[in-house]
């Protein structure tokens, strides 16, 4: 079994998204045993989970990009 971490609490960060310059919000949550991390695009009309495994590697140039159908988050790699 490997040790697995979480955060203790909440964690939140905001400013200016790197290639578009809007303003963007993350929020980190403790999450419980076993759940990997899941990032969540709550900015979308319905929000859409992605899990952070290989096989939601999306292709892109110099940066790790992760999708869920036509959802993609891009540099999660500064996370």
């Amino acid at each position: 079994m490997k040790l697995q971490k979480t955060i203790k609490g909440e964690g939140k960060l905001s400013g200016k998204s790197l290639f578009g310059g809007q303003e963007v919000r993350a929020v980190f949550h403790p999450a419980p045993e076993n759940t990997g991390v899941i990032f969540v695009r709550a900015d979308l009309t319905e929000p859409v989970k992605i899990k952070a495994v290989a096989s939601n590697v999306a292709d892109h140039d110099r940066r790790t990009t992760l999708g869920n159908g036509k959802v993609r988050l891009e540099t999660v790699e500064h996370c």
